[in-house]
């Protein structure tokens, strides 16, 4: 089986024209013969594995062959050929699947032709980033974005996302990529390495300002909330990220925060009068009350003097702005805004806080000895 891989992607698939594997259904057709491949085998588990590091060979000589610079066409594009061939034939070898992970950020630096289907519907993903998904509909399409999250949790991936000045620089190789808990122990710096990013939280290139993270388009979403959900689960960042992070060039950024931008959307729709609230807004935002304390939303910065020093400054106000509206109709309840939260709402918060640092959202919620209720309410099933 290995030795009739091997032939196949040095004999066939490198005598293919370059851009043979961009088009979808050149890559379907490859991915049905690997497939007949698998099932003829014995062992079909261990027909994928070598079909899978077939095609990861297939790549990584070539890119190695040009001085670790990706050949990309085909050379990458096949790639995606073996992320549908895992997903098909549901591998669980989670250190194949890491590695191709690994390559696919190294040669894009984004997952977003993995998700994208998930995201806005596979009629559309071409008009987006120029690349038709390979999933068959958005169902297929949210069970393979829980498949690869899931196997990049098990293996604990962060990757270095650059900051908004630093858009063009791309990381360069295994070296900018680091596990936690996995890689070396000694110190990095900021200058180093900008920023670690999971692969939740990843963000899309082909998308706006090259920064804006999945769970952040959740207004374009064909399911809006059942998306967003998925990604709150797998520990996304719901309120724009976990405190502000240095950049290159030692410049702060913040990422951009979805919980902002639909309290201000509702809140201006509100003030213009409209009868009904934007629905998938109001979802989008029940959602991600569930895996936050309370709501922040910065208003603009307010300009104030010190009479002693005789000069201005500038402080962030936290609290506005919300139209009442948002809690007459229940979008927002008064325990997340202007009064203490829930008990239980803060241990909720609580646990998923120290899960996420221990990369066990969410299957490790239902490793703890508690009832199947509480299971879901920890899982933000609930509310």
């Amino acid at each position: 089986m290995e030795v009739i891989l091997d032939c196949f992607f040095d004999d066939i698939v490198s005598t293919m024209d370059r851009s043979s594997l961009s088009v979808r259904h050149k890559r379907r057709e490859l991915v049905d013969y690997l497939s007949t491949l698998i099932m003829g085998c014995e062992d079909q588990v261990e027909g994928c594995r070598m079909a899978v590091l077939a095609a990861l060979r297939f790549h990584d000589v070539s890119r190695r062959s040009n001085g670790s610079v990706c050949l990309m066409g085909k050379y990458h594009d096949v790639l995606y050929v073996a992320a549908k061939v895992c997903f098909d034939h549901t591998l669980e070898d989670g250190t194949i699947v890491a590695h191709l992970l690994d390559s696919i950020f190294i040669c894009e630096g984004t997952f977003e032709r993995l998700f994208i289907g998930a995201i806005f519907g596979t009629r559309v993903t071409h008009l987006i980033c120029g690349w038709k998904t390979d999933f068959a509909d958005g169902d297929e399409s949210l069970r393979a974005m829980a498949y690869f999250m899931s196997h990049a949790t098990k293996a604990r991936l962060s990757y270095v996302v650059p900051s908004l000045r630093s858009a063009a620089r791309r990381c360069a190789g295994e070296s900018d990529r680091r596990r936690w808990g996995m890689g070396s122990s000694r110190g990095i710096s900021c200058n180093e390495i900008p920023d670690l990013t999971r692969l939740v939280d990843v963000p899309m290139q082909a998308y706006e300002d090259h920064q804006t993270k999945p769970n952040c388009i959740t207004e374009n979403l064909i399911a809006p909330q059942k998306v967003l959900l998925m990604l709150l689960r797998f520990g996304a960042e719901a309120d724009g990220g976990r405190g502000r992070r240095k950049g290159f060039e030692g410049d702060e950024r913040s990422a951009h925060s979805p919980l902002e931008h639909h309290v201000r959307k509702l809140s201006t729709a509100a003030a213009a009068g409209v009868r009904v609230l934007p629905p998938e807004s109001c979802s989008c935002l029940r959602v991600l009350l569930r895996a936050l304390p309370r709501v922040a939303v910065p208003a603009n910065e307010c300009d104030w003097e010190d009479p002693r020093r005789r000069k201005a400054y500038s402080r962030k106000s936290y609290g506005t702005p919300v139209h009442p509206r948002l809690f007459t109709d229940g979008v927002i309840l008064p325990s997340r805004w202007h009064r203490p939260a829930e008990l239980r709402h803060l241990c909720r918060c609580t646990i998923r806080a120290v899960l996420w640092q221990n990369w066990e959202l969410p299957y490790g919620i239902r490793k703890l000895p508690l009832p199947t209720k509480m299971m879901n309410y920890l899982d933000l099933l609930d509310d």
